[in-house]
């Protein structure tokens, strides 16, 4: 048999190789300053992958310009970094319709989603998901909100929930550790604002119900303000998102509400309104302030849409997590459950 390559050289094979086989590998790095460490262990390791290419954006404008550009890109999209380098290269990856499977590496200090996709914080785990783990499709999150449209994975919450995240000093958390929020609610009860809130279920017959609230989540996953259990029943790939109103009550009672959470569902509280919805038009008064995944967008009036499946995301192997917590997937938990069908 003939060979028509046969005046190549053996690292001419060797790019060929890397090429079919393969999959190409393009990493968004920007560590949070509280990982150093984490960081250069997963550095070290990214150096070593000669399919990965490593880029340094730089700025958010920068990085939605270089996806852009990988729109047509086939392979393996990481975000390194924290909440908010995940937040903006999910915004960006269904902004340009890119293709391909994002994959995160967390290295920031919260790391959210990670924590509701049972991607593990140990750098050597984390880049055995990216090799060796599967792909599974997840719902997202549509806002609009004035002109803009913005998209996120996690979580969009509006009120006073930026309060209690400033009263969270890491002098608070490491003294009261898992009571922090039950003392930190103490020093944020006089400065909380009440909101006169309308919400409008658009899906379907369109039904409006009114609430004097102190925050409202808009929950795909389970986590906020670095591993608070927000919304502990949320499923990202149900087609659903949680809303979560926490109503205005007198000391006592929001005390009592943080207890709760503390101690057991609280969901279940007098002061909590829950139900699942696809699509909500917010408006307040004073107008509340809202994060998407952490990142400030702005004040209401917004539209909040959940988009069911429409992000690839590189997860575990269910063979891997040996016991741990599974991703907050009903697919993924039925396929554990279930393996053969």
């Amino acid at each position: 048999m003939s060979c028509e390559h046969a005046d190549l050289q053996p690292s001419d094979w060797l790019r060929i190789f890397l090429v079919i086989e393969l999959s190409p590998v393009t990493v968004l790095w920007n560590p949070s300053s509280g990982s150093t460490d984490r960081a250069d262990a997963v550095m070290d390791e990214l150096r070593r992958w000669p399919e990965a290419v490593i880029e340094r954006p730089g700025s958010r404008e920068a990085a939605r310009e270089l996806i852009a550009s990988l729109k047509e890109h086939q392979g393996l999209l990481v975000a390194a970094g924290g909440d908010g380098t995940v937040s903006s290269v999910v915004d960006s990856v269904l902004r340009v319709g890119f293709q391909g499977t994002l994959g995160i590496l967390p290295l920031g200090t919260g790391n959210d989603l990670s924590r509701s996709l049972a991607i593990p914080f140990q750098p050597e785990l984390a880049l055995d998901v990216l090799r060796h783990g599967q792909d599974h499709e997840v719902d997202v999150l549509e806002i609009r909100i004035g002109d803009e449209q913005i998209w996120c994975a996690n979580m969009v919450t509006g009120g006073n929930t930026g309060r209690y995240m400033d009263v969270m000093t890491p002098e608070l958390k490491s003294r009261w550790g898992p009571f922090c929020y039950l003392r930190g609610v103490v020093d944020v009860l006089q400065h909380m604002e009440n909101f006169e809130i309308e919400i409008i279920d658009e899906d379907g017959g369109q039904t409006t119900e009114r609430f004097s609230a102190l925050n409202v989540f808009c929950a795909n996953g389970r986590m906020s303000g670095g591993g608070l259990t927000v919304s502990p029943e949320a499923w990202l790939d149900d087609g659903e998102m949680d809303l979560i109103i926490v109503q205005e009550g007198d000391p006592g009672e929001i005390a009592g509400l943080t207890a709760e959470y503390l101690l057991s569902n609280y969901l279940e509280h007098d002061l909590v309104h829950y139900r699942r919805v696809r699509r909500i038009r917010i408006s307040a008064d004073p107008p509340m302030p809202f994060t998407a995944d952490g990142d400030r967008i702005g004040e209401s009036p917004l539209e909040v849409r959940i988009h069911p499946k429409k992000l690839r995301v590189r997860l575990p192997s269910p063979e891997s997590l040996q016991g741990a917590n599974l991703p907050a997937l009903r697919s993924f938990h039925d396929a554990v459950s279930d393996p053969t069908g």
